[in-house]
């Protein structure tokens, strides 16, 4: 990752220097977009996935909706294909793994028992725990090649940035509901 990132930081001192506010704006906006693509790459890798599936046994698009069931459910099986942008038929399919595993409870509606919500079940938090520490030791590791002040400095602005992000999906979600 700190190679990429100093490909990106070569890559970027070619163009032209920022003339202007917009220009420095965009700048900076192209440093977090080449980051970004970087770091989806990398989560992406086969030797990443493979990392996650070793630990777990599962496929890396069930523990991503095992993660979002956790920290949004309960949740019905439409709420998760809206959030990932699938089928219903494609998320039922994600989930039969955590069904066979039974990391995750379903809970008929009581007004629709042809629909339910899902759950994590006490086995899914557990693996969760696991799979969250194993990231936290792993992230720690990491920031170590940072002072105290940079690691408590990039928290923060990842804080901001989450927020800032969120607040522009809200924006776009009302746009696009306008139109």
């Amino acid at each position: 990752m700190v190679a990429h990132c100093r490909a990106v930081d070569r890559t970027l001192s070619r163009v032209s220097k920022p003339s202007t506010e917009v220009d420095r704006k965009n700048d900076h906006a192209t440093r977090v977009h080449e980051f970004f693509v970087y770091w989806f790459e990398w989560v992406r890798s086969p030797g990443r996935r493979r990392t996650s599936e070793q630990l777990t046994g599962l496929p890396q698009s069930a523990l991503m909706i095992l993660h979002r069931v956790q920290h949004f459910g309960p949740v019905s099986v439409g709420e998760l294909a809206r959030a990932f942008g699938l089928d219903k038929s494609t998320i039922s399919r994600q989930l039969e793994p955590l069904r066979q595993e039974q990391l995750i409870d379903e809970t008929p509606y009581e007004t629709n028992r042809r629909m339910s919500r899902i759950s994590v079940s006490a086995r899914g938090r557990k693996l969760s725990n696991r799979i969250a520490s194993a990231q936290i030791e792993y992230w720690t590791a990491v920031l170590d090649h940072l002072s105290a002040t940079e690691q408590r400095q990039l928290a923060k602005l990842l804080g901001r940035l989450q927020e800032a992000i969120e607040a522009q999906d809200v924006v776009t979600e009302m746009l696009a509901a306008e139109e």
